[in-house]
């Protein structure tokens, strides 16, 4: 089928359209553009700078893509937005390029969805399968591994790295790295006022949704029970990440989930790890 762009859309520059693409409205595409096959761009979109948008891509209205950084530096003529396949990208999202800081690059993988007024900031690596709900903000450099969740009007800071199937609980703020298949939410105890927030144990609703074995959510709850307590061996309050790791490891039985959690802690953290489960969601031990 053949492209439908409305008369009131302007494109300008070097823009290439794949086929069968839909572009509603008062939409402005400018500068060096790709958008894949069978996208649906609707009504008052901004795309512009240097952007690729893989095929099957909704983008609703408002949404703002690919302007330079919100930051106080230099911009780059060379910044890029590279958004992969079946993304879905909702009202009032906006998505700016990388900066000089990193490589230049803020990327999305494949099958992602950025609901209403959620921002993804300069140098944003964005794996696949990712949710953000509304308003969730995150900050430059943050990277999110696939299958991660991230509950509305959450805040991310810069450089924070968020594992693989990790569920982050609504209007939560996260300023460390976020170990893979955990659970972390903000709440209050009964009876007291104050917000607490931490590790609540693994993502057993989001491993189960993934079609991970109960022996495999348990072996994860086991190690993560032990990893992430201190209060029964004050010695390991002195471990490092990596030494803790080492003598609980032999409790992931799932060898690729034992790789994935490994991969991640052995790359350098800018923030620092959790390293505290505030309160255990599982009876294993």
């Amino acid at each position: 089928m053949g492209n439908r762009i409305h008369s009131t859309a302007i494109l300008s520059g070097n823009i290439n359209l794949g086929d069968n693409i839909e572009i509603g409205p008062y939409c402005v595409i400018q500068g060096n553009i790709d958008i894949g096959n069978n996208a649906h761009i609707y009504s008052h979109v901004n795309i512009a700078g240097n952007v690729k948008i893989g095929n099957e891509c909704q983008i609703f209205p408002f949404a703002a893509i690919g302007l330079p950084p919100q930051s106080y530096e230099e911009t780059d003529d060379r910044s890029q937005v590279l958004i992969g396949n079946k993304n879905i990208i909702r009202e009032s999202v906006t998505i700016s390029g990388g900066s000089i800081k990193e490589n230049l690059i803020t990327q999305i993988g494949d099958e992602c969805l950025l609901m209403a007024y959620s921002h993804v900031a300069h140098d944003c690596i964005l794996q696949n399968n990712i949710i953000l709900a509304n308003n969730v903000a995150l900050a430059g450099h943050v990277k999110i591994d696939s299958y991660s969740i991230i509950g509305g009007n959450s805040a991310i800071h810069q450089f924070t790295r968020i594992g693989k199937n990790v569920m982050i609980g609504g209007c939560s703020g996260l300023n460390r790295d976020m170990m893979p298949f955990t659970l972390y939410m903000s709440h209050h105890h009964a009876g007291d006022s104050v917000m607490h927030a931490g590790i609540m144990g693994v993502n057993i609703v989001g491993l189960k949704r993934s079609g991970t074995k109960k022996t495999d959510i348990m072996s994860l709850a086991r190690f993560y029970n032990n990893f992430l307590h201190h209060s029964n061996n004050e010695h390991e309050c002195n471990f490092s990440i990596i030494d803790k790791y080492n003598k609980y490891e032999y409790l992931i039985e799932n060898a690729n989930q034992k790789e994935i959690i490994k991969e991640f802690i052995d790359v350098k953290s800018h923030q620092g790890f959790y390293r505290r489960m505030i309160k255990s969601r599982s009876n294993a031990s």
